[in-house]
């Protein structure tokens, strides 16, 4: 017997409030660190450093509220979809189980129709040849007897009535026959490079992997980041994160 699927969503809130204390202490601080327009000795780096410190730590505690206050929105809806999921799940079965049905119907019928008209094709080469054969049976003649100059002898038109289809491609309004093209990867090394796509992944890998004798080579000889992966160039960047050591 089929039984309703009934999901349990956890209890979420309905209304998010933003402090007027956090949003006054914010300004405060964002008003502090607009006042620093540059840094040119180490007391105004150490002060900035400061600032950024503060910044980052109260823009990263909202955030993390904001985390904390939408899972319970996150986990509602992993519910749903699962539910949804499990429920569709036997209808995504049948409709992979009659798309292979007729997917298999229509792939036959395509190479049923190909083959017919490949026959079409090789009975109209054959007439054509043969009225060809023909004509010049008939001059081989003429000039067996000598005349050189035989009555005008059209042309063969060459008409192959076009059969009425015995092979009908199959149709629906339900659904369209699509035939595309699609690829098999069997042997990557084999592959052209110009089908590789380019995987930032693998050049931070390397990077990671390779840091302190890349940062050398770079201080060495900047110049040399051209040298090092064709294609790419790398450089050293130095920058401030906030944070203790």
């Amino acid at each position: 017997m089929t039984k309703a699927l009934t999901v349990k969503l956890p209890n979420v809130t309905k209304e998010v409030t933003i402090s007027e204390k956090w949003l006054v202490a914010r300004d405060e601080l964002l008003e502090r660190s607009k006042a620093i327009k540059a840094v040119e000795g180490q007391e105004d780096f150490e002060t900035a450093c400061e600032l950024q410190n503060q910044v980052t730590k109260t823009s990263n505690k909202l955030e993390s509220m904001r985390k904390d206050i939408s899972k319970p929105f996150a986990d509602a809806q992993k519910l749903i979809k699962a539910a949804a999921d499990k429920a569709r799940e036997p209808l995504e079965g049948e409709k992979s189980r009659l798309k292979d049905l007729t997917s298999m119907y229509a792939e036959k019928q395509r190479q049923a129709q190909l083959a017919e008209q490949r026959r079409i094709e090789q009975e109209q080469r054959e007439a054509a040849e043969k009225a060809l054969a023909e004509q010049r049976k008939e001059q081989a003649a003429l000039d067996a007897l000598g005349i050189d100059e035989g009555p005008d002898i059209p042309e063969p038109e060459i008409t192959v009535p076009e059969p009425e289809p015995t092979v009908l491609a199959p149709q629906s309004d339900a659904a369209r026959v699509v035939t595309s093209v699609e690829w098999d990867l069997v042997n990557e090394p084999q592959v052209p490079r110009a089908f590789m796509s380019f995987d930032p992944r693998k050049v931070n890998e390397y990077k990671r992997s390779h840091n302190e004798s890349l940062k050398k080579r770079l201080e060495d000889d900047p110049a040399s980041g051209s040298q090092i992966v064709p294609g790419i160039v790398f450089r050293l960047k130095t920058d401030v994160r906030a944070g203790a050591r």
